[in-house]
């Protein structure tokens, strides 16, 4: 699949996946030569001005990304181009990246990021049929919690964890950079007490 849509209502954990899924795709590619990286800005599509024309997918930033999506990998097995914040594209803007993923080029890899608002329905509709939906594999805070623990070989003890859950509340995003701290204080197999986790 060379279309993969990255959602998620929790930006830490969305950008995540996309960096997760990033160097899935570069496989050690350089990134210099095989990464482009876009971000569409609110407003009308990208930073467009009076004078796009009536057609309106050639903006400036929208137009670098048509460019990248339509042009070979040059030095380099792929090319992956990532567009953030998809929810500020225009209409017509979607409906041409909806096309590119029923028929994408080769060795092009295009990792569309939620933001900006709604997810266009067009880009949705041809992820489904073409390419893939990638989301954080849970975004409640103690789901988060016990997922990223269980990736570095961590444990709570029981308070520890209730104390935890409690004061994070719904700010999951800020859970994989904590559990990245005990690990490295830590290390691998710890069981963690409240003591050791409360400061």
């Amino acid at each position: 699949m060379n279309a993969h849509l990255v959602q998620g209502a929790e930006p830490t954990l969305r950008d995540r996946e996309v960096h997760r899924l990033v160097e899935t795709l570069l496989d050690g590619a350089d990134r210099a030569f095989a990464l482009e990286d876009h971000v569409v800005t609110a407003g009308r599509g990208g930073g467009d001005t009076d004078d796009a024309g009536e057609g309106g997918v050639d903006t400036p930033v929208f137009a670098a990304i048509a460019n990248a999506l339509a042009s070979p990998p040059f030095m380099t097995p792929v090319r992956v181009v990532v567009v953030h914040d998809v929810g500020n594209l225009r209409a017509d803007q979607a409906q041409w990246l909806a096309a590119w993923i029923a028929e994408p080029l080769e060795g092009v890899h295009l990792v569309l990021v939620a933001g900006g608002g709604r997810t266009p329905a067009a880009i949705e509709k041809a992820c489904g049929a073409h390419g893939d939906v990638v989301k954080p594999a849970a975004e409640d805070t103690g789901a988060v919690l016990d997922a990223e623990l269980r990736l570095v070989h961590l444990r709570l003890a029981r308070d520890a964890r209730d104390r935890v859950i409690a004061h994070l509340g719904e700010d999951a995003g800020r859970v994989p950079e904590l559990v990245e701290l005990w690990h490295s204080a830590f290390g691998d197999g710890a069981e963690l007490s409240l003591a050791e986790v409360a400061p």
